[in-house]
Parts: structure tokens; sequence; C-alpha cells
């Protein structure tokens, strides 16, 4: 194990419940949403309109296509310890990057797992029992990608996004959009492009008449 990563399994010993890590992450440039009428696990990129009472097929699930991603800090709260109950020095932890779970309190569920050292075989914990099932379904997260404020974790990714995404890239995607949002504003002037509001409006005033 690296230095620094002897360094970060230090401090994870100090964590109390409830305590943040920021952990390297890939997400995506653009918000995408999962189809809720389908079981194909399709995501669609889309936009967000505000209105909590609008119709979702009208507002996201327009586009089906997957985002390009870059290295963005993900906040985890701190759920529990657990260790091996044959060996007290054979520790994971546990965490949720559900912010939802520690603004009321609820710590149950913990999708990450960070374990410092690569044995841990235990599911022991002194707030529940994981079992062996749940625990091999939880995301492992390397302690490379672990760092205890947002600022460091930033300049993790900056780093690898620099290696991993370069300028030139970036650039292609904003031309990707320019050139998209042309085509768009092309379709829409052509015959084949029928505004739905205003067809509704000429059918009404047809009818006045």
């Amino acid at each position: 194990m690296e230095e620094k990563e002897k360094e970060r399994a230090e401090h994870l010993k100090n964590l109390k419940k409830g305590d943040f890590i920021w952990v390297v992450c890939l997400h995506p440039i653009f918000k995408t949403y999962d189809s809720r009428s389908s079981m194909d696990n399709v995501r669609y990129l889309g936009y967000d309109s505000g209105d909590d009472d609008a119709d979702y097929d009208d507002s996201i699930y327009v586009l089906k296509a997957t985002s390009p991603t870059v290295y963005a800090p993900m906040k985890m709260a701190f759920v529990a310890k657990v260790i091996n109950g044959e060996c007290i020095d054979d520790v994971a932890y546990v965490f949720s990057s559900d912010m939802h779970e520690f603004e009321y309190g609820d710590f149950r569920f913990g999708q990450h797992i960070v374990r410092p050292h690569d044995h841990f075989r235990g599911y022991k914990s002194q707030f529940f029992y994981l079992d062996a099932l749940r625990f091999e379904c939880g995301i492992e997260v390397n302690m490379k990608d672990v760092f205890f404020n947002e600022q460091d974790c930033i300049k993790e990714c900056c780093k690898r996004n620099r290696e991993y995404r370069s300028t030139r890239e970036i650039n292609l995607i904003g031309k990707t959009i320019n050139s998209l949002k042309k085509q768009f504003e092309t379709f829409k002037k052509s015959e084949l492009f029928v505004d739905a509001k205003e067809q509704i409006e000429k059918d009404l005033n047809g009818n006045e008449k």
C-alpha cells in the first residue's frame, strides 16, 4: 500500500458515524434519466421542466443516448465500521452516497465499501449485520480514490480529467452540441416539422369562423 493510502487508512479509523468523505468517481457530463416504463435499463438525455406535475414523457424521455463522462467528487456519509469477528484488525468501512438518508438520520443502507486490507472476510457490525450477499454486492471503493475534504478530491479529479479527457475531446463535445442545435433549427424550418401548439391554435381559430 502506498504512503498516501496508508495515511487514508489511518484517517478512516477516526471517522464517526455521519462523517463525510469525498470519492473520485466517473460522472456523466449531462444529466441522464432512467426509463420508468421500461425494464431494459435505457437512459435518456433530457431536461428538467421544473414542474413536479409535468408529464415525464414530455420533459425527459426525449433522447435515448449515453453521456460523456468526467471525474468528479461524490460525497458519501460514513455508515458503519464492519469488523471481522475472528480478527479485530481486519476492518471495512461502509458509506452511503444517498444524502437523503443522511439528512433523516437513516443509515441502514451502505452502498459503498472501503477495505484498507484486501483479506477482509467479516460481516459483523456494531450497528447491524451485513450478510455475505449484500456485502459482495456493495460497490467497492479503492483507497486511492478516497479524500477527506472536497478540495483535495477536486484537485485529483482535475488531474485525472487532464489525462482522461483532453481539451480537444471537450472542444469536440461542444462542437457536436452546436452542430446538433443547427441541424435541429434546420429541421424546424422544414415542412416536416409540425408545431403542435401552433396547429391547435390554427384549428381553434378555424372552428371560430
